[in-house]
């Protein structure tokens, strides 16, 4: 009952009750030795609150709840979202029908292209300017990134031999944040603002609006990081007509 009420909380965007709800009831705790159903509910509930921090924009929020959870390569499965044909094709009838209750119908499955996109977007927007600072020789804490963050995905880019357009989802996010890496904070828009899933939030426009604020001040912070050992002094001016930002905000981003 608890885990519904705090999915349905986050659901309707109220992130910081739905946290506090749920930290508070403790089921953290004694998950792992539950039964496999209310595992897979804890799994979506999770979700749910990460989608409705990215929902509020808070980026930092989404990226630690979302973060151990991506790290799974059985996402499919641990949120009750895998096909019968694939659950019963190796089991006897009796674990069939055991896992088949498991299967969550397909009208009440989480969009698996979506949590993908809002997990890289935020590996994207927090990565990136650290990655650049710790390469500028900039003391930062590295945080653990796992297999689908931005980070992993820049390494394996950067060493292929053959770099086309963007196609896919994470092709797209990937194009993103090497756009970023160069200060070019419009075209980094322009990408993520060319991905369809993002139709399958509620406040799509919002979202996006706020996600370009955001994109606008990483990639800031990481032009900054670049170009930070190469000149004694960098015009507050030049920086504010370049990222479209006030002197105020550029000078409260860099302090």
């Amino acid at each position: 009952a608890i885990l519904y009420h705090v999915y349905f909380t986050a659901l309707n965007v109220d992130f910081n009750a739905a946290k506090a709800m749920l930290i508070n009831s403790k089921v953290q705790a004694y998950i792992n030795n539950s039964d496999p159903s209310l595992q897979i509910l804890f799994n979506r509930v999770v979700v749910q609150l990460g989608l409705a921090a990215f929902k509020l924009c808070l980026i930092e929020d989404c990226h630690q709840v979302l973060n151990e959870l991506l790290a799974s390569s059985h996402l499919r499965e641990i949120l009750g979202q895998q096909t019968l044909q694939r659950v019963t094709a190796n089991a006897t009838s009796s674990t069939a029908d055991e896992r088949e209750q498991l299967c969550l119908p397909y009208h009440q499955h989480i969009n698996l292209d979506l949590i993908d996109l809002v997990f890289m977007t935020c590996s994207l927007l927090i990565e990136v300017p650290q990655m650049t600072a710790f390469y500028s020789g900039i003391k930062v804490k590295r945080i653990p990134y796992s297999q689908k963050s931005i980070r992993r995905a820049l390494e394996h880019y950067d060493k292929s031999s053959f770099q086309g357009p963007p196609e896919t989802l994470r092709d797209f996010v990937l194009h993103a944040a090497k756009s970023m890496q160069k200060g070019d904070w419009e075209k980094s828009i322009k990408y993520l603002n060319s991905i369809p899933t993002w139709s399958l939030l509620p406040n799509a426009d919002g979202v996006l609006k706020n996600l370009g604020e955001k994109v606008q001040v990483e990639s800031l912070k990481t032009f900054f990081f670049i170009y930070k050992r190469f000149y004694s002094k960098i015009s507050v001016q030049k920086l504010s007509e370049l990222f479209k930002l006030s002197k105020e905000k550029v000078i409260e981003i860099l302090e």
